[in-house]
């Protein structure tokens, strides 16, 4: 497992291979940076295992509460615009 520590937020690599990499996410509260938006070359298929969040596209912005999940196509911008102090994320890239 490669952990690692970005923009607050801890990252755990579970698995990873040329087709699919599983991750978890301990948010602590932690947010996009203002202005910052992904756009991943990815599938990312996300579940929040705990705690509360939102994710804001261009044109909505989607609240997830503890077991809610969604998947988030390649190419469409995202960004994280609120994470509860207990955020945990199980985050599955389809490449």
């Amino acid at each position: 497992m490669n952990k690692q520590i970005i923009n607050g937020e801890e990252i755990t690599t579970l698995f990873e291979n040329e087709k699919i990499r599983i991750e978890t996410i301990l948010s602590f509260g932690n947010s996009s940076p203002d202005g910052f938006w992904y756009c991943q070359h990815e599938d990312e298929w996300v579940l929040l295992t705990n705690g509360n969040a939102k994710i804001q596209f261009e044109d909505c912005e989607k609240h997830l509460c503890k077991d809610d999940h969604m998947l988030i196509p390649a190419y469409q911008k995202h960004r994280v615009s609120y994470t509860s102090d207990d955020a945990q994320w199980l985050c599955v890239f389809l490449k």
